[in-house]
């Protein structure tokens, strides 16, 4: 008995020290500033999107948005002035982010997005509000007309 209550409780504790954290859910906005398309610049009216999302498990760019497998460190680039970080995606495509104290660069699929943090830390949280904010309003939009209306009868 003492050996089965041993060997269940190594097991336990082998199980757990294989558990992993769940990835951080904060989500980085990056409002894209100039956009490069095979090193030349493209009009803002051509930009493919004006805000990148990144977070520890995906990335979005324009509608797409496009799972994170791994990441790794490249190498210094002289270019951006700014230490490579390849990420490998769900569909074997990869990207390159770069970012120091001035820049923040996103390379992907041809593209150079040229960024800056936005102040807004998640837009899509702000959308969240802002749609949810136009619903209440509607909502008691609604109960004043239907007030109104009643009492318009009533007299």
């Amino acid at each position: 008995m003492k050996r089965f209550a041993l060997i269940l409780a190594m097991a336990i504790a082998g199980l757990s020290a294989h558990a992993q954290m769940p990835a951080p859910e904060q989500v980085d906005t990056l409002v894209v500033k100039s956009v490069r398309y095979n090193r030349a610049d493209i009009k803002r009216e051509n930009w493919p999107t004006d805000v990148i999302l990144k977070s520890a498990s995906d990335i979005t760019i324009g509608d797409n948005e496009y799972e994170i497998e791994s990441m790794k460190e490249g190498s210094i680039s002289a270019r951006y002035g700014a230490r490579e970080l390849i990420f490998t995606l769900e569909n074997g495509k990869r990207f390159s982010f770069y970012e120091n104290g001035v820049h923040r660069v996103v390379v992907f699929s041809g593209y150079e997005f040229f960024c800056e943090p936005s102040a807004e830390k998640d837009l899509k949280q702000k959308a969240r509000r802002t749609l949810h904010a136009a619903d209440s309003l509607a909502g008691v939009a609604e109960e004043k007309i239907t007030e109104s209306i009643r009492s318009s009868r009533n007299k």
